[in-house]
């Protein structure tokens, strides 16, 4: 990565993801700059830009191998949080 640029990219899973990114775009400004979605619709990954970092979206799903953003680690919080830890390249910085 380049000086200065985001070196941590929070995920945010919605039951709806299309519609939470709406909301990111409508409540934030944020920018839409990347979305793939799987043949039924479904949101798999996309990206918002908000200042000069990156949200990463997706529908709630469980990670697969299959799944090219699937997570490297997993953990639960002592909250109950789940957690993901894994390596990437947002498609922004392209």
């Amino acid at each position: 990565m380049r000086e200065g640029q985001p070196t941590i990219f929070p995920v945010l899973r919605y039951k709806d993801a299309r519609a939470g990114i709406d909301w990111l775009v409508r409540a934030f400004g944020c920018e839409k700059q990347a979305e793939f979605a799987a043949p039924d619709g479904t949101i798999v990954h996309a990206e918002v830009g908000v200042g000069a970092g990156v949200l990463s979206i997706s529908s709630m799903m469980l990670p697969t191998p299959a799944n090219p953003w699937s997570s490297v680690r997993q953990g639960i919080y002592p909250e109950g949080f789940l957690w993901w830890l894994s390596t990437y390249k947002p498609a922004a910085q392209d």
